[in-house]
C-alpha cells in the first residue's frame, strides 16, 4: 500500500509589512548562497543591518510595490521596487531555493513592478534564467557593470584647470539626475546623507557639472558628470579626498570604458563576475554615471 503524497501548500501572496523586512534579509542570503554555490562561487557577503536598512528606505517609498509569498504562513520569497517618476526599478526579487521553479518569482515580479511600462532592473550575470524572465518582461540585457575594490597605486588624471569641488545641497542635484538618468531622487540623496556620506559638486567656474559622493567606510558613488571625459578625474579626485581608506568599492558600468580600464590599471581589481543592467529602454547615460548600488538605478 502506498501513502499518497503530501499536497503542495498553497502560496499565498501580500504586501510586506516592515516587521517582514528580516525574513526577507535571510531569504536573500539562502537563496543567493544556493545560487553561488552552483556555480562554484564563494558566498554573499553578511552585512544584514546594511541590507535591512536599505530594504526599509525603500519600502519606505514605495510601500505598495513590496510583496512576499508565504507558504503555510512562512515567507519564502519576496519582490521590492523602486519608483522614479516613470521608471519602476526593481532592486530584490529572492526565491527559496525549495520554493523555485512554482512561478512563485513570476508572480512577484508581476506584482512588484504592476502598472509600469519603463522597467529596469540589475541582475547577476550567471543567471540566465533570470535574464531570460526579464526579458520575458521587456527588460532586456544592455549594460555590464562591474565592481572593483582596491585602491589605486599609480595617480590617475587630474582635473583640468578651472575646476575645483565644493560642498553641494542635495536639491541642486536634481538637474543633473534629470540630465543624465532621466530621473530625479530626492529621497535618495537624503538618505545617502543620513548615511554619513559625503556629497561634493563639481564646478567649472560657477557652473555645476557633476556631483559625487565618498563614504569613510571605502565606498564611491553614485557619481554624474555633464561631460564624459570627467568622470576619470572626478573619480580619481574624489578618492584623494579620503587618503586614508584602504579599500574602496566602486561600480563601474563597461560602456564607462576610460574609467575602468584606468582603475584597473591602476591596481584596482574586480570582484567577481559582473551583473547586467537590463531594462525596456535605455533612458540612463552610464558613461556619465557610476551608481551607488545595483539595487538603485
Amino acid at each position: 500500500m502506498t501513502s499518497n503524497p503530501r499536497p503542495k501548500a498553497q502560496i499565498a501572496y501580500r504586501l510586506a509589512v516592515p516587521t517582514d523586512l528580516d525574513a526577507c534579509a535571510d531569504i536573500l542570503y539562502v537563496a543567493s548562497d544556493a545560487l553561488s554555490a552552483s556555480r562554484g562561487l564563494p558566498a554573499t557577503p553578511r552585512n544584514r543591518e546594511a541590507t535591512v536598512r536599505l530594504f526599509a528606505h525603500m519600502h519606505r517609498f514605495a510601500p505598495d510595490r513590496w510583496w512576499v509569498a508565504e507558504d503555510n504562513e512562512r515567507i519564502v520569497g519576496f519582490g521590492g521596487s523602486s519608483t522614479y517618476q516613470e521608471m519602476v526599478y526593481l532592486g530584490f526579487l529572492f526565491v527559496l531555493p525549495d520554493t523555485q521553479a512554482a512561478g512563485v518569482g513570476r508572480r512577484l515580479l508581476e506584482l512588484s513592478m504592476h502598472d509600469s511600462s519603463y522597467r529596469a532592473v540589475a541582475i547577476a550575470s550567471y543567471q540566465p534564467i533570470s535574464a531570460a524572465l526579464y526579458s520575458w518582461y521587456g527588460m532586456t540585457p544592455r549594460v555590464p557593470m562591474y565592481m572593483l575594490s582596491g585602491n589605486p597605486r599609480t595617480e590617475l588624471p587630474t582635473l583640468p584647470a578651472g575646476f575645483h569641488l565644493g560642498r553641494l545641497k542635495a536639491g541642486a542635484a536634481e538637474p543633473l539626475d534629470m540630465e543624465v538618468c532621466g530621473l530625479t531622487r530626492a529621497r535618495d540623496h537624503e538618505w545617502w546623507e543620513s548615511l554619513g556620506r559625503r556629497r561634493f559638486g563639481l564646478f567649472e567656474g560657477t557652473e555645476l557639472v557633476g556631483y559625487g559622493y565618498i563614504q569613510e567606510v571605502g565606498r564611491l558613488g553614485p557619481i554624474i558628470v555633464r561631460r564624459e571625459e570627467l568622470l576619470l578625474p572626478f573619480a580619481g579626485r574624489l578618492l584623494a579626498e579620503m587618503p586614508d581608506v584602504e579599500t574602496w568599492l566602486v561600480n563601474v558600468p563597461g560602456v564607462a570604458s576610460e574609467t575602468f580600464v584606468a582603475l584597473l590599471r591602476a591596481g584596482m581589481r574586480l570582484e567577481g563576475p559582473p551583473a547586467i543592467y537590463c531594462a525596456t529602454e535605455q533612458r540612463i547615460d552610464h558613461s556619465r554615471y557610476l551608481p551607488a548600488s545595483f539595487a538603485l538605478p
